[in-house]
């Protein structure tokens, strides 16, 4: 039998799934903890898990929304015309010898390419 290596990405994108309803029935448009002015928008959230460092991070949409105070490690990233606040959610870094700061900046490049590539592929799409 042959042996086989499975190599792992270094980051693996996670996002809620889009729905109209919570598990409790409650319209997800209607829920009370909506972070942009009473509506809940998918796209507010995403995470970016690093395997290397066994850290969890979320990118926050932050345009429309007042400063936030984050507590912990977090960095302000900026894609085109969109702000986004990247923090850990878990961080494991430090003890696995790997720079916060950096391991954020790596997680941004990551999303930011996910970014790139939705933007070109609708653009084709559209045409």
């Amino acid at each position: 039998m042959k042996s086989i290596e499975f190599h792992q990405p270094e980051f693996l994108f996670c996002e809620k799934s889009i729905q109209d309803y919570e598990n409790d029935g409650e319209l997800v448009s209607q829920k009370a903890d909506s972070l942009l002015d009473g509506y809940y928008i998918e796209d507010e959230r995403t995470w970016v898990y690093h395997l290397k460092s066994e850290s969890l991070i979320e990118f926050l949409y932050m345009n429309g929304r007042e400063p936030q105070n984050f507590t912990s490690r977090h960095k302000d990233f900026v894609y085109k015309t969109e702000n986004y606040t990247g923090f850990f959610v878990i961080s494991n870094a430090k003890n696995l010898g790997q720079d916060e700061d950096m391991v954020l900046d790596r997680a941004w490049e990551f999303l930011k390419a996910k970014f790139n590539w939705e933007d070109t592929y609708f653009e084709l799409e559209i045409e």
